[in-house]
């Protein structure tokens, strides 16, 4: 059986994973602060054909969307013809966000899904063990809908480690580090 693979078309990036990642895996996309993470996973979704759906907990899409102007990246007209689904999410609300994620990829086919970002996710949920929770559900959302992840965490300057929490990379198929 042959395991289908997904390309990021990330110019650079694809030549250092050639085949892509398996469908369905959850990425760990992680890195200081100002590394490039957002339009890292914003490049995941407009690269693609794919319909998508970006999560922010920190930045309003107002700001997501000029980022991506910046680049040349029209995420309203990609909202407007289904392609992607942008959704601000409020963390102190996250009882109801496996729902929300469930109902964005059936309203719109999605088959990408970028999560930024899990460090301030995490930092309103607080136990290690409910953000673990979280990550495994999330994960497993994924995998039910076929559809291939990225969650972005920060990397706090005062810690050593790839993640904010150490728990995030036990729970995803891959690390990128930038």
């Amino acid at each position: 059986m042959s395991i289908k693979r997904i390309k990021f078309n990330i110019p650079g990036f694809d030549a250092l994973v050639p085949e892509g990642v398996p469908e369905s895996d959850l990425i760990l996309l992680t890195g200081f602060a100002g590394t490039g993470k957002t339009v890292f996973g914003l490049h995941f979704l407009v690269s693609s054909p794919e319909p998508g759906i970006f999560v922010s907990f920190e930045e309003s899409l107002d700001q997501i969307r000029e980022t991506a102007e910046t680049f040349g990246w029209d995420l309203k007209k990609m909202e407007d013809e289904n392609k992607l689904r942008l959704v601000k999410y409020d963390p102190f609300r996250i009882e109801d966000i496996m729902d929300i994620i469930q109902n964005s990829i059936k309203e719109i086919n999605a088959r990408r899904i970028v999560i930024d970002s899990v460090s301030a996710l995490g930092m309103h949920i607080g136990h290690k063990n409910d953000i673990r929770i979280m990550m495994q559900q999330l994960n497993n959302l994924i995998r039910k809908n076929k559809c291939t992840g990225i969650v972005i965490s920060e990397i706090p300057n005062i810690r050593e480690g790839i993640s904010r929490f150490g728990i995030e990379e036990f729970v995803t198929d891959g690390i990128i580090l930038l």
